[in-house]
């Protein structure tokens, strides 16, 4: 098996799935425009789908009020520092960024909704570490 999506009941599920495809590279593979207005957005490799949705008769997490180690979505970039610019000029906010010894950076921030995602630059990818 391996994993086809991620799903995340959120308030304003058009408005995020247009703000990650437009700031994150993402595609909108499909979407609902009628609730619960689900969209599915895939990265270049179509390797994995984030759903985000709203129900609101289902519990809908606070995020902005849960430690962003609770959950947060993580996305690998060569340019982390231009990439954050570029997040906080469309709305994001910085939490922290965390600098490691072997020149791999993991910056976390907020979308304007309060969901937490982080910018990571690695110096060896945890997959590529995993197959070594």
């Amino acid at each position: 098996m391996k994993i086809e999506h991620i799903g995340f009941n959120v308030t304003h599920p058009t408005e995020m799935g247009e703000w990650y495809a437009e700031n994150f590279d993402l595609k909108i593979v499909h979407k609902l425009n009628i609730p619960p207005y689900n969209h599915y957005l895939a990265n270049e490799h179509g390797a994995v789908m984030l759903e985000l949705y709203y129900s609101p008769t289902d519990e809908v997490l606070d995020f902005l009020k849960m430690d962003p180690l609770v959950v947060h979505i993580a996305f690998a970039t060569d340019d982390p520092d231009g990439d954050k610019r570029n997040l906080i000029s469309a709305g994001a906010t910085l939490l922290n960024e965390n600098h490691f010894e072997d020149n791999s950076l993991l910056i976390t921030m907020r979308d304007p909704w309060g969901f937490p995602f982080q910018l990571c630059r690695r110096s060896l990818s945890i997959l590529k570490k995993m197959i070594k």
